[in-house]
């Protein structure tokens, strides 16, 4: 199964990105493992490997579980409003789960455009 694909509003660098008020992730057919974290790396490259540009993650509150999937249909996670720290460009983007069974999964990935900003 391929990710979903979203391209982000287009923001400044500089500028406090928007954030992502609600990813919900359903499931159908059995119950799926407790979501534990996840994390999202931007790069301007789409290659993996090697360092990203930039990550928000779980660890450092960057991504919030508002539901672990404990009532049993799915996951729901925000991400809220926060500086990027990238320069100028398109970057691209993936969000990876990690459930309580260590498993790893790419549900949504996509694009954002920073602007260069002129105030300084």
């Amino acid at each position: 199964m391929l990710p979903a694909s979203y391209s982000m509003k287009p923001t400044y660098r500089g500028d406090h990105w928007e954030g992502i008020n609600s990813i919900e992730i359903g499931f159908s057919g059995g119950i799926p493992e407790a979501l534990v974290s996840g994390r999202m790396q931007f790069r301007k490259d789409k290659k993996r490997g090697g360092i990203a540009d930039y990550e928000i993650n779980t660890a450092s509150s960057g991504i919030i579980i508002d539901d672990s999937g404990s009532n049993g249909t799915g996951w729901a996670l925000s991400i809220p409003q926060q500086a990027l720290n990238l320069s100028a460009g398109t970057f691209y983007w993936d969000l990876e789960t990690i459930d309580s069974n260590s498993i790893i999964k790419t549900y949504i990935s996509g694009d954002i455009v920073l602007g260069q900003d002129i105030t300084r």
